[in-house]
């Protein structure tokens, strides 16, 4: 009996060390990356901004619903970008200076993490140009601050991005 009374609190013991370990950790994050890739600041930017067809350059994606396109009703992109574990992520466009930078915020669902990214495009000599991303982000979750911290890390999500904006640009 005693052993199996412990043997059933041990999920209960793993669990309350994760979240007073998460507890501990700063809610807030940032992260950066940076690649130069052999390709002008227009076709970077055209693969950034034509947000409909991340599914076909993206590894992550399945679908993008974009909600708004029209500048006359609504000023700011916004789309749904449904990832491969079906999880929806809602994006909106905060700013952009064309060719040049690009600010979008998303968060998962109506929880926690919201994140805002910038995109810097930086063309560079010989017909290079240099894509740097910066992502802030606040994770309200204890569990889920410690899961990134220490097991899946921040940055998994951003490589990808990069990666496969590399790939969808022929590199």
């Amino acid at each position: 009996m005693k052993f199996t009374w412990t043997l059933a609190s041990l999920p209960l013991a793993f669990a309350s060390f994760f979240w007073i370990a998460g507890a501990l950790l700063d809610p807030h994050y940032r992260i950066a990356d940076s690649l130069q890739l052999e390709a002008t600041s227009e076709s970077i930017w055209e693969r950034l901004s034509n947000v409909e067809d991340y599914p076909r350059w993206r590894s992550d994606l399945i679908k993008v619903s974009v909600s708004s396109v029209d500048p006359s009703i609504n000023p700011s992109l916004n789309w749904i970008e449904i990832d491969s574990t079906g999880a929806a992520i809602s994006f909106s466009n905060a700013a952009s200076d064309s060719l040049r930078k690009w600010i979008c915020r998303y968060k998962y669902g109506n929880r926690s993490p919201l994140f805002s990214r910038v995109v810097l495009v930086v063309p560079i000599e010989n017909g290079e140009t240099q894509v740097a991303v910066t992502e802030d982000g606040r994770i309200a979750n204890p569990i889920d601050r410690f899961r990134y911290r220490f097991i899946s890390g921040y940055s998994e999500s951003l490589t990808r991005f990069l990666v496969d904006l590399r790939k969808g640009l022929g590199e």
